[in-house]
Parts: C-alpha cells; structure tokens; sequence
C-alpha cells in the first residue's frame, strides 16, 4: 500500500472520469482520514459519488455515539456525502450500478468486519466488467492502552463457497490487542469439531513503522500461543500476505480450516483475497468474525495520512495471487 498523494495509478484513475467513493462512519478519528485528503487534494473537474454506510449505535456507549455524530458532521463540511443506514440495501445498489464508474475506492478505516466480508467478495466480482477497484485504509497516531470491546458470546461465521472436508480442524488466527476474542475462537472451533484441538497458526499482524503493533499483540495474546507455530503478516503488503494465507490454507488439504482476523481490519483484504487464489478453488472454509456486545472507549488517537491499494479484478477469470 502506498500514501494517498503517492499513488500515481489512483490519483490517474480517479481523474480519468466517474469515480464511486464508499466510507463507514465510525467513532474513530481516522474514519475521516480519507475525506480529509480528498477534500484537500486538488481538484479534478470530474464526477464523484460519496456513499457513507451508517451501522448505527447497537451496542455503543453514549459518549462514543457522541462521537460518531461528531464526526458525521465533519463528514458532511468535507464533501457531497450520502448517508446510507441500510447496509444490505446499499451493497446491492452499488453492485448493480457500478458499470456506471469508472473507479471505486472503498475506505476500510472504520468499517465493521462484517460489513466488508459482504461488500469486498460482491464488488470483486461485479467489478469485472473493467471499474478499477481500490481499497483506503488509515492508522490512528497513536493506540492507546485500555480496553475497547466487550465480546459477545457467539460468532458469525462467513464461509466460502466449496466442498467442506474432514479431518483434524485448522484454525489460522490473525490477532489483535484483545486476547478474549483470541479465547472465543479457540473454544469456537474446538466446539464445533467435537473438542479436538485445533492446529493452530499464528499469523501476526505487522506493516512498515509498526512493530509496535506486533509487540501489543504478541504481548496480549503469548498465554495463548504456547507451542502453536507463528509467522509475520505483512498486513500492508496485499499481495503477499494473500499469498501467504492462501498458502497456508492449501496446506490443510485433508482437514477443515478456519481463519479469524481478529487483528487490523487490513488484514481481512488479503483474507477475502485468498479465498478467491486458484489454489483454493472449490475448497470450503470458514472465516470467523467476531460479534461485540457492548464498544465502551476509544482506544486510538489521531489519523495518519491514508493508505491506498489496487485490487487486482480479471476479467472472466479468478483472481490470481
């Protein structure tokens, strides 16, 4: 992933005619990172589209919906967006009005997992018929320590299409800061196979000038670790990190796997990615996204500048890794 100002291929091809811009709404500061660049960025004469999903307050503290009110008005002073609170309803009316674009560029910053677990896999396809797909994705300055969520007691489980297996379970989890999501999965997959313990990987989450955020992780999550085996993600390099989970994946060939991405929401990118990989056509597997009870602080501050990548959309043919 590149800066938002160095990304020569997104600044041309959101120049070159009608380009659809999609935000998420969020308590967080960098939810407003993108349209603070845009904003500032100059002026290109053409067309543009600004959707903002709204996913609402369920589960928020008050103070924290304050928050997100907040930052709907910044929103608003910054560009010609339109709010949208039914999710379904605005995936479905952007995937049948996207050959109306010639760009699409959706901004991950804020955007709840599940909510990209529906509208990344739709776009990827609908895309096909030659609209350049980008993703936008901005850091806080600075984590703050505390905690941030309560985890519900269940998990959605999003599942690929394909033949499911059996066999001794895979679980691949990319964590993040709260070991209790960590927990849940564990005993979530251990459930649903009968008690057997899982052959657990560990993916860490890393990206450039943010080892701190592989040192938090690992911190929070050693007790749990134990014995299972670890690697890096290069969670801002798409393309590898795609082939690395595509991998991984591959090698539980006799064996049902499940992955939760459990650490920044970058990392479901290549996650998405990599089930879509010719190494894992027709194969069934489960990705594991965490439910939240209750938000209760923000545990971030401030906004870097945005990150930007293609997606790589084939015509006719499946996205390669």
């Amino acid at each position: 992933m590149r800066e938002f100002c160095e990304h020569g291929a997104f600044n041309r091809a959101i120049s070159a005619g009608t380009a659809l811009h999609i935000l998420c709404l969020g308590f967080e500061e960098r939810c407003l990172g993108y349209a603070r660049e845009f904003r500032a960025a100059p002026s290109n004469g053409q067309f543009h589209k600004f959707i903002c999903m709204d996913p609402g307050d369920i589960g928020v503290s008050s103070f924290l919906a304050s928050l997100r009110a907040e930052n709907r008005r910044e929103l608003q002073q910054l560009l010609p967006i339109e709010f949208r609170e039914d999710v379904d309803d605005t995936i479905r009316e952007v995937v049948e009005n996207i050959s109306n674009h010639m760009s699409c560029c959706v901004d991950l910053s804020c955007m709840p997992r599940q909510i990209m677990f529906k509208l990344l896999p739709a776009l990827l396809e609908a895309c096909r018929v030659g609209v350049r797909l980008f993703v936008s994705y901005a850091y806080p300055k600075e984590y703050v320590q505390g905690t941030l969520q309560d985890p519900a007691g269940d998990v959605h489980e999003w599942t690929s299409a394909g033949t499911s297996v059996k066999g001794n379970p895979g679980l691949i989890i990319i964590p993040g800061f709260d070991s209790e999501f960590c927990s849940l999965m564990l005993m979530y997959v251990r459930m649903r196979n009968n008690r057997h313990e899982p052959d657990t990987k560990w993916l860490f989450p890393v990206g450039k000038d943010r080892y701190s955020l592989y040192e938090r992780s690992l911190e929070e999550n050693l007790y749990l670790v134990g014995s299972s085996a670890c690697e890096l993600l290069p969670q801002d390099e798409i393309a590898m990190a795609t082939s690395q989970v595509a991998t991984l994946v591959a090698g539980h060939a006799d064996a049902p796997v499940y992955i939760a991405p459990l650490g920044p929401r970058i990392s479901c990118v290549s996650v998405i990615l990599a089930l879509r990989s010719p190494k894992l056509a027709g194969r069934k597997v489960s990705v594991l996204l965490p439910r939240t009870a209750r938000y209760r602080s923000v545990r971030s501050v401030g906004v870097t500048g945005s990150l930007v990548e293609e997606l790589l959309v084939r015509n006719g043919t499946r996205d390669e890794v």
